[in-house]
């Protein structure tokens, strides 16, 4: 939770762009390398963080061209 919240600091986010500036524990170098089933994975991860956030109402969630992002409040 504190990682996802920290890595919206830099402003409003995708879940999966979240994703992947999150750390996880792979033994990839980078986001590109991480196989397209581990990255579904960790962005519903990701989203499920940022959810609890939202519950908390320490992120917010909005639409924009048909896409959410979130961010600190």
């Amino acid at each position: 939770l504190e990682e996802a919240h920290a890595v919206l600091a830099a402003g409003p986010l995708t879940g999966y762009q979240v994703a992947a500036l999150m750390t996880w524990d792979m033994v990839y170098s980078s986001w590109d390398e991480v196989a397209p089933a581990q990255k579904f994975f960790a962005t519903g991860e990701a989203l499920s963080h940022l959810r609890q956030l939202e519950r908390e109402n320490l992120v917010q969630r909005y639409c924009e061209r048909e896409q959410i992002f979130f961010r600190r409040k």
